[in-house]
């Protein structure tokens, strides 16, 4: 989604911002989200172009993701030589972060000059491990216990989260313990 500032015709001074968990959030929410106290407004107002990356899968891994992102930077560089600025909110954060890590590892330019998360969980995030637990207990009882469940099941969620209940134990997730072996590989950025 990109809200150009006034008279921009093209994407000239682009804003990145890779939204957060569990992604697919309506275009109007996404803005209202970081226009609060007149950011997105502001922003503008001063020339840089608002460019939000959505995502149809945003529970799926994070890597995956982080093409999505990767994609829209090329595209901004194909559109403007101005240094871009690269960041997200929440696990948006950290998608943006392994985007512009991947990229470095390729030798891509990324033009990227700032990058910034908001309430990113780059120690790993905290989700109380009962309400983890009250979830898989009463999936097959409770639609939306099985609604939550799904969702700490899910692949970003197993990445960022600290520790994950999987049948009644709680520990670090494989994939979160691959995902930072994979962001450590690629310099961390």
């Amino acid at each position: 989604m990109v809200w150009r500032a006034p008279g921009h015709a093209d994407v000239a001074r682009p804003v990145l911002v890779a939204e957060g968990f569990p992604g697919g959030y309506p275009a109007d929410y996404l803005y209202e989200l970081l226009d609060q106290g007149g950011l997105a407004t502001a922003l503008r107002a001063r020339g840089r172009d608002l460019v939000v990356v959505g995502f149809d899968a945003g529970a799926g891994p994070i890597g995956r993701n982080a093409r999505v992102v990767a994609a829209c930077i090329a595209e901004a560089r194909r559109r403007t030589a101005a240094p871009l600025a690269v960041g997200g909110v929440s696990m948006g954060g950290l998608v943006a972060r392994y985007a512009l890590a991947w990229l470095e590892s390729t030798g891509a330019d990324h033009g990227t000059d700032v990058y910034f998360s908001v309430d990113t969980p780059h120690g790993g995030a905290y989700t109380c491990l009962a309400d983890q637990w009250f979830a898989q207990f009463f999936r097959r009882a409770s639609p939306a216990a099985r609604t939550l469940a799904m969702v700490l099941d899910a692949p970003a969620n197993q990445q960022f989260v600290l520790r994950w209940v999987n049948g009644g134990t709680a520990a670090e997730s494989p994939l979160r313990a691959r995902f930072l072996a994979d962001l450590h590989a690629l310099g961390d950025w």
